[in-house]
Formats: structure tokens, C-alpha cells, sequence
């Protein structure tokens, strides 16, 4: 099997320093997840994966339980040209219920960090009693940068 790091350079916002953001850079969702198939991305705190080639994103989705972007099962996932592209994987951590979920607002450079601004996702409707691990891997350019998140939270609206 091959190691699919969790990087340390999971860093919030105080470690990337406080030089500007650059300008927005395109990304594409691949999927989401609430329960990985495997303990280990059963993380308890929030982090990020990393993944530049075929062979890590092949066992990455083993291991995932990764779906759609649509939610649907029969919908396939999108594929990803790691000759130019790489994945990064959002992992939120355990949350106590199901009610939770992960949005990618944008990803922009910091000096030499790839920055992706992410929002957790907090419901207000009826939920299930049951510890989730919710995950997005998202598609962008390819790069040798680190890549660091920027978490906010927000409650949805119910109406």
C-alpha cells in the first residue's frame, strides 16, 4: 500500500504567516466522503492530504469511501491528469453527528504555500447520533508548494 502522508503542514492560519494572498487559483471538486473505509483518514483533527500521482490517488480512493460530487452513487467520480494536476484531500476530523460537511471556497499562494480557504459546514436540520469524518478532495494545478487550510465555520440557514 502506498503511504498517503497526512501532512503536518495542516497549519491554520497563524502559521502561514501574515504576507497577502495572491490572486485565486482554479479548482474543481473530485468528491466527499462522511465515513472513510479505513481507520486512517478517521482522523480526530482536522488535516490535509496531498496527492501527486496515480498509484497514491488509486489507494487513496480505496480507502476513502469517496463519492461523486453529485452525492449519487451511479455517478462516477472525476478523474484527475496528475501530469498536470495533484488532489488535495480536506479532512474535517470527528464531528459527533452527521450533520456536517466541508466547502472549498478558494485556494490562492501565500509566499510559497498553496492556501486553500475551506469552511466546515454545520447543519441545522435533524441529524444522525453517529461520529463522521467528513472529507472533500478537490483537483487544482499541479504544485511542489506545501499546502496549508484556513478553517471557518458556519451554521446553514434552515428555514
Amino acid at each position: 500500500m502506498r503511504a498517503v502522508g497526512v501532512a503536518a503542514v495542516c497549519v491554520m492560519l497563524s502559521a502561514c504567516g501574515t504576507s497577502p494572498i495572491g490572486p485565486e487559483l482554479p479548482f474543481r471538486m473530485i468528491g466527499q466522503a462522511d465515513f472513510p473505509a479505513t481507520a486512517e483518514l478517521r482522523l480526530s483533527a482536522p488535516a490535509v492530504v496531498v496527492i501527486r500521482d496515480p498509484g497514491s490517488w488509486a489507494d487513496f480512493l480505496e480507502r476513502s469511501s469517496l463519492r461523486a460530487p453529485s452525492g449519487r452513487p451511479e455517478d462516477p467520480i472525476p478523474s484527475i491528469d496528475f501530469s498536470s494536476e495533484m488532489s488535495i484531500v480536506l479532512l474535517l476530523g470527528a464531528r459527533p453527528t452527521s450533520g456536517y460537511g466541508i466547502r472549498g471556497n478558494r485556494i490562492a499562494r501565500r509566499g510559497g504555500i498553496l492556501v486553500v480557504i475551506a469552511t466546515e459546514i454545520v447543519s441545522c436540520a435533524t441529524v444522525l447520533p453517529v461520529v463522521t469524518y467528513p472529507l472533500l478532495a478537490i483537483a487544482v494545478n499541479r504544485s511542489d508548494a506545501n499546502v496549508a487550510v484556513e478553517w471557518s465555520r458556519e451554521t446553514a440557514t434552515c428555514r
